[in-house]
């Protein structure tokens, strides 16, 4: 009996760990895109800053 809680233990504790994993991979998904295309979106504003400068002779 006690052989069977101990066992029950361990997988709820493993099935615990895994949820965490799951959860910080999903998270971690997130912020990837999130900071890419926030990466992205300053590239390409500083890319509009460089173009309209180069219109102007400094």
């Amino acid at each position: 009996m006690r052989l069977i809680k101990k066992l029950a233990h361990l997988i709820l504790k493993a099935n615990y760990y895994n949820y965490l994993q799951s959860i910080i991979i999903i998270f971690y998904a997130f912020a990837k895109a999130y900071l890419y295309y926030y990466i992205k979106r300053v590239i390409s504003c500083l890319g509009d800053v460089l173009s309209s400068a180069r219109g102007y002779n400094f």
